[in-house]
């Protein structure tokens, strides 16, 4: 059984649907409502939060692999609390929940932003660690936070990888997220600053998670991109 977080989102309602066409056991966890697309009634849909350890365990009954996908995105200095429940305690809580019951593979939907800013005259890589001196958002610190979280569970027995995606790209729900940049180029937005940043299909990122999950090195990150 293979049990995902994090289901009614842009990327994991994407390897839900991956999951299902492939005919593999799935269970995922929802919070109010479970959804309706086609094929989600094939889903073993469970009401849990990351909050709840209790309901964690439950969930995890008979679970073998995790795709921990749930988190919260926020650049908002206001989010800071709500950023370090989700991201941090949440990921504790489900990483203790499957050395509970013994769950075997674990993967982490981490980002790049757990990894720091750019740093000068270097290219991010996956060898490269969050520092303060990398002028981070909270976003980022809470990421590698979690990753911190996922490394100490695999320090007590649990088989585990992340991906660090940037900036996914996919048709989903434009009031949210990062496929709200479609809804700025629907209304024609006047202007954008200076910069540049990452993006990768929400496709690419569950094809890759998949093969991260089957032959990924325990205790490697991946970075995601979809162009160097």
């Amino acid at each position: 059984m293979i049990l995902v977080t994090g289901g009614t989102g842009l990327l994991g309602s994407a390897l839900l649907q991956t999951l299902v066409k492939a005919n593999e056991p799935v269970r995922a966890l929802y919070r109010t409502q479970k959804p309706t697309w086609a094929g989600s009634e094939k889903i073993d849909w469970w009401p849990a939060d990351l909050d709840d350890v209790h309901a964690l365990e439950d969930a995890l009954s008979g679970v073998d692999k995790v795709y921990h996908c749930a988190a919260t995105v926020s650049f908002h200095p206001a989010r800071k609390k709500a950023l370090f429940q989700t991201n941090v305690m949440g990921t504790a809580n489900l990483v203790n929940a499957c050395l509970s019951q013994n769950v075997r593979r674990f993967l982490l939907v981490s980002s790049v932003a757990a990894l720091g800013r750019i740093r000068q005259e270097k290219t991010i890589d996956e060898s490269m660690h969050w520092s303060p001196e990398t002028s981070n958002s909270e976003y980022g610190r809470t990421k590698y936070l979690a990753e911190l979280e996922a490394w100490r569970g695999m320090a007590e027995g649990l088989e585990v990888v992340a991906v660090n995606p940037v900036i996914i790209l996919g048709a989903g729900n434009w009031e949210g997220g990062s496929s709200g940049i479609f809804k700025s180029a629907y209304k024609e937005f006047p202007w954008y600053t200076e910069g540049m940043s990452g993006f990768v299909d929400v496709q690419d990122v569950v094809n890759a998670m998949l093969l991260v999950m089957a032959d990924g090195a325990t205790g490697e990150r991946y970075i995601l991109s979809g162009q160097r």
